[in-house]
């Protein structure tokens, strides 16, 4: 089922999904008025945890909010977000961006994440971050990190 940005779908008793409006370098809609690009949060009430999932996104004012007003009281959030960034060389091939490191860490405190789970690293060549993303530098935020790793299993 189509999930419109704003609203919520409950997946399973206690389980919800929300979308919110994502900025692939800009906030864009459809003729519809539906944002081309979103993220998801999904709440699991009876274990009061949130995981939000950021599709393709940098920041934009009132983000934080948005996703906010989705997550419960209490609640424990974890966060994926993308830390490739964006710069001028890859707008000229056409390639729009992300938030980067220090983004996603700002992004996360905001919404007073508990976990922080940096992504879109080594997805596609030359589309990297600028700067090696290490656990150790986005814990000096105060926000525990995992750095998912190809073939590798992690536990949260």
């Amino acid at each position: 089922e189509f999930v419109s940005a704003g609203k919520m779908v409950e997946l399973a008793p206690g389980v919800e999904l929300h979308t919110i409006p994502a900025a692939h370098e800009t906030l864009e809609t459809d003729e519809n008025g539906e944002y081309k690009a979103v993220s998801f949060l999904v709440n699991f009430r009876k274990e009061n945890v949130s995981l939000f999932f950021a599709g393709d996104t940098i920041p934009y004012p009132g983000q934080d909010a948005a996703i906010l007003r989705a997550v419960p009281a209490g609640a424990e959030l974890t966060m994926c977000l993308p830390v490739n960034g964006r710069d001028e060389a890859r707008h000229a091939l056409g390639i729009a961006g992300n938030m980067d490191v220090d983004e996603a860490i700002t992004l996360a405190k905001n919404c007073g994440a508990k976990l922080l789970i940096p992504c879109h690293i080594k997805m596609f060549a030359g589309n990297d971050p600028k700067e090696e993303v290490t656990a150790a530098y986005c814990e000096k935020s105060g926000i525990k990190t995992i750095l998912p790793e190809a073939g590798k299993e992690f536990a949260l």
